[in-house]
C-alpha cells in the first residue's frame, strides 16, 4: 500500500488505472475569446474610436496579424492588447504591408472617410467592417460592406467583427446589436 502521494500515483500509473484529468484555466484575459482563424492580416483605420482597442484585442485574440492607424494612444494600446501601430496613417501602413508582401483580408473602419480611404487603397479586399453606434451612420447605397450598429456592447461588436471576418463568412447588409 503506498504511504505518501507520489507512491500511490506511480502505482496507480504501473496499474494503468487512470485518474480524473484536472482541467487547467485556458489563459485567456476575461472577455477575449479565442477563436482560431486562418493567418489573416486586418487592418483598424482610425482606432481612436470607442471599441477599437476592444477589436483589436479580439482579433489578437483569433490569431490575426493586426495594422492600425490611431491619431492619438496609438502606441498605448499596441502595448496593451498588440498589433502593428502605424502613426504615420494609412499612407505608411500600406507602406509597409507592401514592403512585407502582405495583403490584408479585412478593412475595419469607425467613419464612412476611412472606410472609403481604406477601400481605395486595397479594392480587392472584399471582407469591409464599418462599425456605428447610431443607424444615421450608415454608408452609402452601394458601398460593398457589413455595416455593425451598437449601443455600447463592445465586447459583443468585437466577437461579431471577428465572426464577420473568417474567410468563409458570407455576410452582408446591416447588424444590429443592442
Amino acid at each position: 500500500m503506498a504511504d505518501n502521494f507520489l507512491e500511490k500515483q506511480m502505482e496507480d500509473y504501473r496499474a494503468g488505472r487512470r485518474r480524473n484529468p484536472v482541467s487547467h484555466s485556458a489563459g485567456r484575459r476575461p472577455g477575449i475569446y479565442p477563436l482560431k482563424y486562418p493567418a489573416q492580416t486586418v487592418i483598424v483605420v482610425n482606432a481612436d474610436n470607442e471599441g477599437a482597442e476592444q477589436v483589436i484585442a479580439q482579433f489578437i485574440a483569433a490569431g490575426t496579424t493586426v495594422a492600425f492607424t490611431a491619431n492619438a494612444d496609438g502606441s498605448a494600446i499596441a502595448q496593451r492588447v498588440g498589433g502593428r501601430f502605424y502613426p504615420g496613417g494609412l499612407e505608411q501602413l500600406v507602406t509597409d504591408l507592401q514592403k512585407r508582401n502582405e495583403q490584408p483580408q479585412t478593412i475595419i473602419a469607425f467613419n464612412i472617410e476611412d472606410l472609403q480611404s481604406g477601400a481605395t487603397k486595397y479594392p480587392s479586399v472584399n471582407a469591409r467592417i464599418f462599425i456605428s453606434r447610431t443607424q444615421a451612420d450608415t454608408p452609402p447605397t452601394g458601398a460593398t460592406c457589413t455595416t455593425i450598429v451598437h449601443s455600447g456592447n463592445l465586447s459583443a461588436v468585437a466577437m461579431m467583427a471577428v465572426a464577420l471576418a473568417h474567410p468563409n463568412a458570407a455576410i452582408s447588409g446591416t447588424i444590429t446589436i443592442r
